[in-house]
């Protein structure tokens, strides 16, 4: 490779690469903005033969957090009439209700548990 010209997002980066015997890393400076990016990268070998190559991606940001707690509280209540017996004074209409809470809790601090085996 004679010549590498790395563009990204219409800026020349190519002087801020690490190049490395597989290919090049590219750590930015600064927080790359929310939205969809294009790099260009563009090779030519001693020949004069040059190859270029297009990539789009998209980044999204999340603000950062230690704790994340929820509170979720459910009611449920189901009834039903039914014609009672004339003779049966005592014989209860129907009525269920459920209360279903729980809790959830997560800390971005605490280390992964490694996953479940099958078996």
């Amino acid at each position: 490779m004679e010549t590498l010209v790395v563009i990204f997002d219409s800026t020349d980066i190519t002087q801020l690469l690490e190049i490395k015997d597989n290919g090049f890393e590219y750590k930015p400076f600064m927080v790359i903005s929310a939205r969809e990016h294009r790099i260009s990268i563009t090779v030519e070998d001693i020949k004069g033969s040059q190859l270029q190559k297009e990539i789009s991606f998209s980044t999204k940001h999340t603000r950062n957090f230690e704790e994340l707690v929820t509170q979720n509280d459910h009611t449920a209540t189901y009834e039903t009439h039914i014609k009672k017996p004339n003779y049966s004074k005592n014989f209860p209409d129907q009525k269920i209700e459920v209360n279903l809470g729980s809790q959830n809790w997560l800390n971005q601090n605490t280390p992964l548990s490694p996953p479940f085996e099958k078996g």
